[in-house]
């Protein structure tokens, strides 16, 4: 990813990019940037872009649309990530009435209607996080089997196992003679 955007963001030979890899590169930084600023290294490869943008935002070569996304991607990252939503995604019936009845107890109770929902842009899936916590869960289970098997392991050995190195050495040493054989 980070020679992905630094490819684009500086274009070949150092030159000034063109448009259309800044356009790229604001895209993929709105679907990724959370996630990337969650690291250590992405943090920094964050930092590094945001920069490079605010500086390629003050040249005039590229067009105000361009320069919008940029600005657009700047306060995005300064507010956390955080957007907001004014079309809704696809929902079940069940979905919908419960909005429903939730927006008629809001407007007897005075409340003011919302008019966009609000989400953090770049974030990790839910079903992408619950598939990687599984995965930990899951290891963990395992490790905890293995290290019952080797107490069990251990339990079951004789309680006077005998160390023939040692036994050797001793005999050698007391014996006064080779007893390797």
């Amino acid at each position: 990813v980070n020679s992905v955007l630094k490819e684009l963001v500086f274009g070949k030979n150092s030159e000034s990019p063109e448009e259309h890899f800044i356009d790229c590169v604001c895209e993929l930084v709105r679907s990724i940037g959370h996630t990337l600023d969650s690291t250590p290294q992405g943090k920094d490869m964050i930092l590094f872009l945001m920069r490079r943008l605010r500086d390629l935002r003050q040249e005039d070569q590229f067009s105000t649309r361009v320069k919008l996304k940029m600005l657009d991607l700047l306060e995005l990252r300064s507010n956390g990530w955080v957007q907001k939503q004014f079309k809704d995604t696809a929902k079940k019936v069940a979905e919908v009435r419960e909005e429903a009845a939730k927006e008629s107890r809001n407007e007897r109770a005075g409340r003011e209607k919302q008019f966009f929902n609000v989400a953090v842009a770049g974030a990790r899936p839910a079903h992408v996080q619950a598939i990687i916590v599984r995965s930990k869960l899951q290891k963990a289970a395992e490790r905890q089997a293995q290290d019952q098997e080797e107490r069990a392991r251990e339990a079951a050995r004789p309680a006077t196992a005998l160390d023939v190195k040692a036994l050797r050495r001793g005999l050698s040493y007391f014996g006064g003679e080779d007893c390797t054989g």
